[in-house]
């Protein structure tokens, strides 16, 4: 569990996050989103200690960041960059092998737990092992930095806008493998974006971040049906949670009044039921009991 207890920031004098509150549970995909300079990737960079609170605490199952030792960080939390960050003049595996030294992985598992985290991310590691960041295409490079990452088997994983360079056919296959990777290994995985559709997707929780500020913390299914105030509609966008149709329950749609006639009525009352209520089915009732129903075609 991460824990943000009434945490600030300032730089230069500056505020630049604001008596942040938030709490990531254990194997929540949690994403933290808003326009630039919002404060989103300063406060991912607090549960690695890159940053330093000025008030307020960060916990880690309980404890203080602070107090947490930075030769024990590469083995509880794993951490994806931009376009990879991988060292250019080392190998895959030798990229992978760092953070496993760094996070004291034990020497004879090493070669084994790198073969397993390319196969993870689907890179053969017969044929990938060997070969140069500067050899691999931008999305590969970007796969070797996720089983970096993973490689020591840390409880977090944090990802700073991993995909935000590579083309939307590449991000969008990534977006699914991480999908995957997080769903077989049970990881918690604190996300940065500006990307509301990547967000939708990947997340179990979304954070809007404005100005330093948590606006709205929830489902994406909760941001979408209940923006808090009108920056973040437009923010969220017109048409997105219609674009997401597995967010929606058909109770969220239904007609909230029956279109029901009695038997008795005739044809021109059904015509100008359905004509009113902007439908093409009634239901026919008698004394309350369905009988059947009548539809626009069979008017015709």
């Amino acid at each position: 569990m991460i824990e943000f207890k009434n945490v600030s920031l300032s730089y230069n004098s500056k505020l630049v996050l604001k008596k942040i509150n938030l709490t990531i549970n254990d194997g929540e995909f949690c994403v933290l989103i808003g326009a630039s300079g919002c404060g989103k990737t300063t406060l991912l960079k607090l549960i690695n200690k890159l940053n330093k609170v000025s008030s307020g605490k960060v916990l880690i199952d309980g404890e203080d960041i602070n107090k947490l030792s930075l030769r024990k960080l590469p083995g509880k939390i794993g951490y994806v960059v931009q376009e990879a960050g991988l060292f250019p003049h080392l190998s895959v595996a030798e990229n992978i092998a760092l953070s496993l030294e760094l996070a004291e992985y034990p020497k004879n598992e090493r070669d084994a737990r790198i073969d397993k985290m390319l196969d993870l991310v689907n890179l053969e590691p017969s044929l990938y092992r060997d070969l140069y960041p500067s050899q691999l295409s931008g999305g590969q490079r970007q796969r070797v930095g996720v089983a970096r990452a993973f490689a020591p088997n840390p409880s977090i994983v944090i990802m700073d806008e991993p995909f935000s360079a590579l083309d939307p056919v590449t991000r969008a296959n990534l977006q699914d493998e991480i999908l995957r990777i997080q769903q077989a290994m049970q990881k918690t995985i604190v996300f940065v974006t500006h990307d509301m559709d990547e967000a939708i997707k990947l997340a179990s929780r979304i954070c809007i971040l404005e100005d330093g500020v948590i606006a709205q913390v929830g489902t994406p299914a909760e941001i979408l049906k209940h923006p808090v105030n009108k920056d973040i509609e437009e923010f969220i966008g017109p048409h997105k949670l219609w674009r997401n149709p597995d967010l929606i329950k058909v109770s969220e749609i239904m007609l909230k009044k029956v279109p029901a006639l009695e038997n008795s009525a005739t044809v021109h009352d059904a015509r100008a039921l359905m004509k009113k209520m902007e439908v093409e089915t009634l239901f026919l009732t008698q004394n309350g009991k369905l009988l059947g129903t009548i539809t626009a075609k069979s008017l015709r």
